[in-house]
C-alpha cells in the first residue's frame, strides 16, 4: 500500500526538494532519459520514423518544431508569394556567397 502526503510547495521536506531539482533538471535538459540498456527491458518504446525517442521528449518535440519552422521560412512559397521566381536575381544570389568560397 502506498501512503500519498501532501507537502506545502514550497516547504522544507527534503523529498519535495529533491522531486523539485529533478523536475527543473529534466525539464532543462537535452540528456537522454534513459539507460540505452533501458531499451531492452520496456514493454512500449516510443519512436519516430522507426528511430528510438532516446531524449528528454519535450526537447524532441521542440526540435521538430523547429526543423518545420525553418523548412517553411526556407519554402520557395515564401518567395513567390512575393511574385514570380523570375523576378529574382537568382544569379546574384549564387555568385555572393558571404564570403565563403565552399557554397
Amino acid at each position: 500500500m502506498v501512503n500519498l502526503i501532501k507537502v506545502p510547495a514550497h516547504g522544507d521536506d527534503i523529498y519535495n526538494v529533491q522531486v523539485d531539482s529533478l523536475a527543473k533538471a529534466s525539464h532543462l535538459s537535452s540528456q537522454p532519459t534513459v539507460s540505452p540498456l533501458a531499451f531492452c527491458h520496456v514493454p512500449c518504446l516510443l519512436t519516430f520514423n522507426s528511430l528510438p525517442i532516446d531524449m528528454n521528449i519535450r526537447h524532441f518535440l521542440q526540435s521538430i518544431a523547429d526543423a518545420r519552422a525553418l523548412l517553411s521560412f526556407c519554402s520557395m512559397e515564401r518567395f513567390t508569394a512575393l511574385g514570380s521566381p523570375s523576378l529574382f536575381d537568382w544569379a546574384g544570389f549564387a555568385s555572393h556567397k558571404n564570403g565563403r568560397p565552399e557554397f
